[in-house]
């Protein structure tokens, strides 16, 4: 094996666990190559005595280097690795009031700020879910895939919110000269552990949830190369430019570039590329609308076109919806869900009582709308007799059918005609 890599393990800027760990790897062989996320270290049969310098690359400052002679190996932002065959070298060490100066920079106050921000607004971004919050348990089971988004950005916030709590407290050991790896290595720890937690747990999320969707792949993968090479061109590149008019220029076109990439990639639709499985035969002006699914539950909704709205010259639809469940409780527990969310729909306030609160309240949301029990719906709402479902309830102008794993929700139609003639065919 010619190259190895290893994990960035704590933060790269503590001089005094970082030579030692890439001196430790030369005297077994592997020396440093690169570095981002990973340490990359190639198998050759010298070994070197390297050192950390802060400094701005200037052919002046080279020059002096390769009289001492080191060899430039590779950079993370403004920190810069440094070899040399000469084990008994003369060390790059700089003034500690000069090194606490520069290693400043690294750790810029806008950081904090953007990181608290950045908290804000996932948490902030977790209030336009809310309507995930209901009464049963199958609003999780239906909507595992937002729960799951819900939970990220709840985690995202914290993670930045720790990012920050880590600069502030860099910061403040710097500028007080009591900066040490001992002493930060155990925030730095658990930064780390919540970043790793939170990466598998999304990995395997996706799995459950989305890998079964070649767009969704395609999207995830295009994003995480656009990220992974702005950062290597961020962290370990534009600082290898000399010049420091050049190297902003060369930022800010980075930026620029970027942010075009990933705005233009997020308006390709591979939808298309998704299998669409239609082996069903539908009436006329129906068709399949939505096809979703993840490890619990396969979802779709068929739609038709029953009239026109000329207030607000839109067509008017109707659709029904399947649900194939991956086992029975989870089936009782959606079809509760289901029940209890149309039940509050048919309770909805008129246009006029929604004036009336808005006139005596200033607003008006939705969620003064509350839930009810499953068990009091059905007191509302007795079962309908069905020849091919278990339970059917008629709320409005909607029927509710459960036959073991499988639910249908079908809009101002003959539940069981439907099932008979279309459905069946699917089983």
């Amino acid at each position: 094996m010619k190259y190895k890599y290893t994990f960035l393990r704590n933060r790269l800027y503590y001089d005094e666990i970082l030579v030692p760990y890439l001196e430790k790897m030369s005297k077994k062989g592997w020396n440093l190559v690169s570095m981002n996320t990973f340490f990359k270290f190639e198998k050759t049969p010298q070994t070197y005595k390297y050192q950390v310098d802060y400094n701005p690359l200037t052919d002046e400052y080279l020059e002096t280097l390769n009289y001492l002679g080191y060899e430039h190996v590779c950079c993370v932002q403004d920190m810069h690795i440094y070899r040399n065959l000469d084990l008994n070298a003369e060390d790059l060490s700089s003034d500690e009031d000069i090194l606490c100066e520069t290693k400043l920079k690294l750790f810029k106050p806008w950081m904090i700020i953007f990181c608290l921000f950045s908290a804000i607004f996932f948490y902030g971004v977790t209030k336009f879910l809310s309507w995930l919050y209901r009464y049963t348990w199958g609003s999780l089971l239906l909507n595992l895939d937002m729960y799951f988004i819900s939970l990220l950005l709840y985690s995202c916030s914290f993670l930045c919110v720790l990012g920050a709590l880590s600069i502030f407290m860099k910061r403040s050991a710097l500028k007080k000269r009591t900066y040490s790896y001992q002493k930060l290595k155990y925030l730095d720890g658990i930064v780390q552990l919540v970043t790793i937690i939170l990466a598998v747990f999304t990995i395997f999320m996706f799995f459950v949830l989305k890998m079964n969707r070649l767009s969704t792949l395609l999207e995830i993968i295009g994003y995480f190369i656009m990220i992974t090479l702005f950062a290597k061109i961020i962290n370990t590149k534009i600082p290898l430019i000399k010049d420091s008019a050049k190297r902003k220029i060369a930022s800010i076109v980075a930026v620029v570039i970027f942010i075009g990439a990933y705005y233009f990639y997020g308006e390709i639709d591979f939808f298309n590329l998704d299998k669409q499985e239609v082996t069903i035969t539908l009436p006329k002006n129906k068709k399949i609308d939505v096809k979703d699914s993840n490890i619990l539950v396969d979802i779709t909704t068929f739609n038709q076109k029953i009239g026109y709205d000329q207030e607000v010259d839109e067509p008017i639809y109707s659709y029904e919806g399947y649900y194939q469940c991956a086992n029975t409780f989870i089936s009782k527990n959606i079809f509760k869900e289901l029940v209890v969310e149309h039940e509050r729909e048919e309770r909805m306030p008129s246009d006029e009582e929604i004036n009336k609160i808005t006139d005596e309240k200033g607003s008006w949301s939705r969620d003064e709308v509350k839930y009810d029990t499953y068990q009091n719906v059905l007191k509302k709402y007795k079962s309908n007799h069905s020849k091919y479902f278990d339970t059917v309830i008629e709320i409005g102008q909607y029927k509710l059918g459960i036959k073991e794993k499988n639910i249908l929700v079908v809009y101002d139609g003959d539940i069981d005609y439907f099932y008979s003639h279309y459905l069946k065919i699917i089983e």
